[in-house]
Protein backbone atom coordinates (compact mmCIF):
# COMPACT_ATOMS: atom_id res chain seq x y z
CA UNK A 1 0.00 0.00 0.00
CA UNK A 2 1.42 3.34 -1.06
CA UNK A 3 -1.31 5.58 0.30
CA UNK A 4 -4.09 5.07 2.75
CA UNK A 5 -5.71 6.63 5.80
CA UNK A 6 -2.63 6.05 7.98
CA UNK A 7 -0.50 8.17 5.61
CA UNK A 8 -2.70 11.25 6.00
CA UNK A 9 -1.32 13.76 8.46
CA UNK A 10 -3.13 16.40 10.49
CA UNK A 11 -2.59 19.05 7.81
CA UNK A 12 -4.15 16.76 5.21
CA UNK A 13 -7.19 16.14 7.38
CA UNK A 14 -7.60 19.89 7.87
CA UNK A 15 -7.20 20.49 4.13
CA UNK A 16 -10.16 18.30 3.23
CA UNK A 17 -9.11 14.70 3.43
CA UNK A 18 -7.11 12.13 1.53
CA UNK A 19 -8.06 13.13 -2.02
CA UNK A 20 -10.15 15.37 -4.21
CA UNK A 21 -11.78 14.35 -7.47
CA UNK A 22 -11.98 16.01 -10.88
CA UNK A 23 -12.96 15.04 -14.42
CA UNK A 24 -9.68 16.02 -16.04
CA UNK A 25 -6.44 17.88 -15.42
CA UNK A 26 -7.80 21.22 -16.66
CA UNK A 27 -10.77 21.01 -14.30
CA UNK A 28 -8.44 20.05 -11.46
CA UNK A 29 -6.18 23.03 -12.18
CA UNK A 30 -9.16 25.39 -12.19
CA UNK A 31 -10.84 24.12 -9.04
CA UNK A 32 -8.12 22.44 -7.01
CA UNK A 33 -4.93 24.35 -7.70
CA UNK A 34 -3.88 24.27 -4.04
CA UNK A 35 -4.05 20.45 -3.97
CA UNK A 36 -2.60 20.00 -7.44
CA UNK A 37 0.41 22.29 -7.37
CA UNK A 38 2.26 23.70 -10.36
CA UNK A 39 4.00 20.49 -11.49
CA UNK A 40 1.78 17.55 -10.60
CA UNK A 41 3.18 14.05 -10.56
CA UNK A 42 0.77 12.07 -12.75
CA UNK A 43 0.38 8.36 -12.02
CA UNK A 44 -2.19 6.29 -13.88
CA UNK A 45 -4.09 3.50 -12.17
CA UNK A 46 -4.01 0.24 -14.09
CA UNK A 47 -7.20 -0.96 -12.41
CA UNK A 48 -9.54 -0.48 -9.50
CA UNK A 49 -9.70 -3.21 -6.88
CA UNK A 50 -12.67 -2.50 -4.66
CA UNK A 51 -12.11 1.04 -3.42
CA UNK A 52 -8.35 0.83 -4.08
CA UNK A 53 -6.56 2.14 -7.15
CA UNK A 54 -3.76 -0.13 -8.33
CA UNK A 55 -0.72 1.42 -10.05
CA UNK A 56 1.91 -0.33 -12.15
CA UNK A 57 5.15 -1.53 -10.64
CA UNK A 58 6.99 1.13 -12.66
CA UNK A 59 4.81 3.93 -11.25
CA UNK A 60 5.17 2.51 -7.74
CA UNK A 61 8.95 2.67 -8.22
CA UNK A 62 8.69 6.30 -9.34
CA UNK A 63 6.68 7.11 -6.22
CA UNK A 64 9.20 5.29 -4.04
CA UNK A 65 11.86 7.73 -5.25
CA UNK A 66 9.78 10.84 -4.52
CA UNK A 67 9.40 13.01 -1.44
CA UNK A 68 5.97 11.80 -0.34
CA UNK A 69 5.06 14.61 2.03
CA UNK A 70 2.37 15.62 -0.44
CA UNK A 71 0.53 12.41 0.50
CA UNK A 72 0.52 13.28 4.20
CA UNK A 73 -0.72 16.77 3.26
CA UNK A 74 -3.62 15.28 1.29
CA UNK A 75 -2.41 16.81 -1.97
CA UNK A 76 -3.88 14.05 -4.10
CA UNK A 77 -6.34 14.54 -6.95
CA UNK A 78 -8.00 11.58 -8.59
CA UNK A 79 -9.06 12.18 -12.19
CA UNK A 80 -12.04 10.07 -13.20
CA UNK A 81 -13.96 10.17 -16.41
Amino acid sequence: ELYGPAALGASGRRAGGAAAYARDLDAARAALGDKLGERPLVVKAVRAQGSDLVVSGADAAVLAGEDLRFLADGKVVILAD
